[in-house]
């Protein structure tokens, strides 16, 4: 083993630590993160081994690091040894049969270069932690009133997303014309047609620059909401929006308030046919959902184009550099 300039120690000061995932893997765990009782985040990263035993790095990080480090904003050497919360980490020597035989305690300048990840090296592949909740990080400077704002959003568009994916039915967007109030009150019900355990809470709130949400939420929908995040960029949605917006605003057909008017029937085919292609626009919406869950034509159109305009806000906290979501090639829907 590579001798170290490092203070020996009796016993390892860190415990009750718990594996979370393993970041790298090759005939064996090279670096893996664990937890402990306080929500404190410390990576296990392999130096070397002898015949006797393996030496390993123990270095405590926070989570925005680790979060940036999983999405690949970061690579490695971003993080091992410079992204420790201390000025000094554990180096652990761990026999065959599991058990320790030495700990050292060396100050960040003084490891081993050997013993440093190669530069710009980034993690592969690494699966997500679903039981931990849905993390979108934070950057930038934020305003009271948008850390308030934005979990707002993604609770509404995660929602819709829910209901249109895992609980479509004739009628499960039912009343008329979605506007005014109306959305409001018909979001309070289709939130509470979302199972106890899939609906969506804050969990927890770092505010650092950076530093992240942690949404609890059905993981798949909610990577969803960040898929519609790029889809809504595309320019083919953004022109069937407008396309869609001008047909109603120029029939007038937000000023007809009679549900049963013969009026709708002038316009149901034209309408069916801009919703689906604006729909279609999006990964995440089935347009037979929607539209068979919708009661009529013009509620369908209404139904899309808000959840455009919502997505559109909240692409303006990513287009601001305000927050990151995990690449979209990394995840799982």
């Amino acid at each position: 083993m590579k001798p170290l300039d490092s203070e020996p120690l009796k016993n390892l000061p860190v415990s009750g630590l718990s594996r979370v995932r393993d970041l790298i893997y090759f005939d064996g765990p090279l670096l893996t993160q664990y937890v402990n009782a306080r929500g404190e985040n410390f990576l296990y990263y392999w130096c070397e081994r002898d015949r006797h035993s393996h030496r390993w790095m123990l270095i405590r990080v926070d989570e925005p690091t680790i979060l940036r480090l999983l999405y690949r904003f970061i690579p490695l050497d971003f993080v091992i040894p410079a992204g420790s919360q201390d000025d000094f980490v554990y180096f652990v020597d761990v026999t065959s049969g599991g058990r320790i035989s030495d700990v050292w305690l060396t100050k960040v300048e003084s490891i081993p270069e050997d013993y440093t990840p190669v530069r710009g090296t980034f993690l592969q592949d690494v699966p997500r932690n679903k039981k931990t909740g849905y993390p979108v990080l934070i950057e930038g400077k934020w305003e009271p009133s948008d850390l308030m704002g934005f979990p707002r959003l993604f609770e509404l568009t995660y929602s819709f997303l829910y209901v249109a994916n895992k609980l479509p039915s004739s009628g499960c967007f039912g009343g008329f014309h979605w506007r005014g109030g109306y959305a409001a009150m018909h979001f309070n019900r289709l939130i509470a047609s979302i199972p106890t355990e899939s609906r969506f809470d804050v969990r927890a709130v770092q505010y650092n620059s950076p530093g992240f949400f942690r949404f609890s939420a059905d993981y798949d929908i909610a990577e969803l909401v960040a898929i519609s995040v790029e889809d809504v960029r595309k320019k083919r949605t953004q022109k069937r929006f407008r396309e869609l917006s001008k047909y109603i605003a120029s029939h007038h057909l937000n000023d007809i308030v009679d549900p049963d008017s013969d009026e709708w029937g002038e316009h149901k085919s034209n309408l069916l046919a801009m919703t689906r292609a604006l729909a279609e626009s999006f990964r995440a919406i089935d347009p037979d959902n929607v539209i068979a869950g919708a009661e009529r034509a013009f509620e369908a159109a209404q139904i899309v184009r808000w959840f455009f305009r919502r997505i559109s806000e909240i692409e303006s906290y990513e287009e601001s550099g305000l927050v990151k979501f995990a690449p979209i090639e990394e995840q799982a829907p």
